[in-house]
């Protein structure tokens, strides 16, 4: 299922035949990054990374939605998310 602005709602949902690692793979990594086993993340759109405790991460998104990040998925998200801020801000 993908979550995504632009419904009635606000939202729409596509249900799509793919998996998640095959998706993965044709977006863009400079852009897109796996968060979580069920989760892809347009780093563009979050709004706030919320620090958990004890290492761990959430992230929080412009819709208001939010999804913890996955321990093993931790530190790709940092250095993907460090990356993708400096470029939105022009560094």
């Amino acid at each position: 299922m993908i979550n995504s602005s632009g419904g009635s709602d606000g939202r729409r949902r596509l249900q799509i035949e793919e998996t998640l690692k095959n998706l993965e793979e044709r977006l863009d990594p400079a852009q897109f990054l796996r968060i979580h086993r069920n989760c892809i993340a347009n780093l563009g759109l979050v709004d706030r990374v919320i620090s958990l405790g004890h290492g761990r991460l959430a992230v929080e998104f412009v819709s208001g939605d939010r999804m913890d990040v996955g321990r093993t998925r931790t530190e790709p998200f940092r250095k993907a998310f460090q990356l993708s801020r400096r470029t939105r801000d022009g560094q």
